[in-house]
């Protein structure tokens, strides 16, 4: 009797399971929503899709763009019988009035790094034994202001340009790597860098190293008026290649340049000759004044390359 009772019993359990099973299984969402997923495909989710963007401007907001969007959203959704209400309310948007992206291509580093280094060893093979051996500018230069200055400028300062000048027109200015006017800037500032790492190694070895300070400030102050007036000086070139300048246009961004150099050469004199013994801050002082000009008048020309080529691309 009492095994017949849990059998009833049992039977009595799993009905309740079954039923609970099959309660469970009725979807509980009415029955138009589900006659709505039903039109769901693939293919229909890619045919809206493609309509809203098939513009430019087709979802910016606060644009036309958008209004069309909203009303191809809303009459698609009143087709399956859907109350749609539209909120307006404020925001703040870009007004775009004309901006582009343009991809520019990199300079291959192989051709950088052959300018850098053709510049750097002409400047120790040539621009050594130049100013020091044969011109000895060392011996008569300082024995007035004067004399130091048109060595700085007509040996020092033609020396080192030419050494630029060389290495971007050997190197590049007639390949097709030099295909645009930030070039010259580019590949002139590099020449500049390997003629002042060379300068600032001379430096460090003749003063048997340097004071922290002074000898921090005009190894940068070096660099920096030395890629500048490469940098210029390669502008010059590039101007002439592509806006067939006339025949003076190049020795003159060389003369310009050759001056700027050795002024910059003249004015830091005073800290190579005192050996950074003396009080050199002044003529830091100064010839970091004439770098920074370079500097900007090059960072101005860059602007101005940079604003003509986008002009013209487009």
């Amino acid at each position: 009797m009492f095994r017949r009772f849990r059998m009833v019993g049992t039977l009595v359990l799993i009905a309740l399971l079954a039923l609970a099973s099959t309660a469970y299984a009725v979807p509980s969402v009415p029955l138009h929503t589900q006659e709505f997923s039903k039109k769901v495909s693939a293919e229909r989710i890619y045919q809206h899709a493609a309509k809203l963007a098939d513009r430019d401007d087709a979802r910016i907001a606060g644009f036309e763009g958008e209004r069309r969007a909203a009303d191809y959203i809303e009459q698609e959704l009143k087709k399956y019988g859907l109350k749609v209400e539209r909120q307006v309310f404020p925001f703040l948007a870009f007004l775009d009035r004309g901006s582009e992206v343009q991809v520019v291509e990199p300079e291959p580093k192989s051709r950088i790094a052959a300018v850098f280094l053709l510049a750097a060893l002409l400047t120790d093979v040539i621009a050594r034994r130049l100013v020091g051996d044969w011109f000895r500018v060392s011996e008569w230069a300082p024995h007035s202001a004067l004399t130091s200055l048109l060595a700085s400028i007509l040996i020092l300062g033609v020396t080192y340009q030419a050494i630029v000048y060389a290495a971007v027109r050997l190197l590049v200015y007639n390949t097709e790597e030099f295909d645009e006017r930030m070039d010259g800037i580019v590949y002139g500032t590099v020449a500049g860098l390997g003629v002042a790492t060379m300068l600032n190694l001379y430096f460090v070895l003749a003063n048997e190293g340097v004071a922290l300070g002074p000898g921090v400030v005009n190894t940068v102050t070096t660099a920096l008026a030395a890629a500048s007036f490469g940098g210029l000086q390669g502008w010059f070139m590039a101007e002439a290649k592509f806006e067939h300048k006339p025949f003076w246009w190049v020795p003159l961004g060389f003369a310009l340049s050759t001056v700027l150099n050795g002024l910059f050469s003249w004015l830091i004199g005073e800290v190579s000759a005192a050996g950074l013994r003396v009080d050199p801050w002044r003529s830091l002082a100064l010839g970091l004044a004439v770098a920074l000009v370079a500097f900007l008048v090059l960072a101005a020309l860059m602007r101005r390359t940079t604003q003509v080529t986008l002009r013209r691309s487009s």
